[in-house]
Parts: structure tokens; sequence; C-alpha cells
């Protein structure tokens, strides 16, 4: 089983900012591959999904995003999931508009939300996937 999360803040202030990008990459993910329905469990919203024969749980912190560490350490160690199998959806204010990274491994640029996580965790988040929110169809570009 992977664990997914998309980081972002609760409620209606941040609602549509690209502060909730990893919310919203989460649920484009769960409205297409979601097994079941979303539960509140581990301080977030999680729902199951079968990513084509990957298992996966998709959690989204209802915490704000610089304290998700407690919510994604929680469903982690209640699957009992090595470091590898976790993978953080953040935005990323860094980037310029419409730029993508994934980076596996973290260093001392990784945002503060996939900070936080590691951080809080007491281990090493191997993976994110930063993107900068708002984008336009003429401006999509990825870097690596």
């Amino acid at each position: 089983m992977k664990l997914i999360v998309g980081l972002g803040n609760p409620g209606p202030r941040y609602e549509g900012t690209r502060h909730n990008v990893g919310f919203a990459v989460l649920a484009e993910v769960a409205r297409k591959y979601a097994t079941g329905r979303p539960k509140r469990k581990f301080q977030g919203e999680v729902v199951e999904a079968d990513l084509e024969g990957v298992s996966a749980l998709l959690l989204s912190p209802t915490t704000y995003m610089n304290h998700s560490g407690a919510s994604v350490q929680t469903a982690r160690d209640f699957y009992k999931l090595p470091d590898q199998d976790l993978l953080v959806i953040c935005d990323d204010l860094n980037l310029p508009l419409a730029k993508l990274r994934f980076r596996a491994g973290g260093s001392s640029g990784w945002p503060r939300p996939a900070r936080a996580v590691a951080i809080n965790d007491r281990t090493k988040c191997r993976s994110h996937f930063a993107l900068s929110a708002e984008t336009s169809a003429s401006s999509r570009t990825t870097t690596a």
C-alpha cells in the first residue's frame, strides 16, 4: 500500500488558493480511483484507492499544513508503511507559476509543508511532488 498525502489548509479562507493544491490533486485522484467513501481518520479525510493495481490510501490532513506531520505519521504507523511508500503533494511558492517538480529525497530546498511532515515524523519523507497551482493551458511545463 502507498500513502499519498495532499497538503492544504482547512476552512473557507484557503478554498481555491494555491495552498490547497495538494487537496485539489488528491480530490481528482479520488474522483477517478477511489474504491470507497471518504472517512474521517488520522486527523484528516482518507479514502482508499486502486491506482491501476496499486493499493493506495489518499490522505488530506485537516490540520493546518505546517502541522500535518502528526496526521501523516499516525496513518503511516497504523499501516506500518516504510518511508519509501509515502508521497506528499503540496504547493511550492518558490516555483514559478505553471511549473511542476518531483523530488525524491529531502533537502533544505523543500517547501516548508513538506519539511514539516519530515520533521514531525522524525523520518525522512522520501518524495514529494510540488507544483504551482495557477496554470493556463498555454503555460504548462514540467521540471524534474
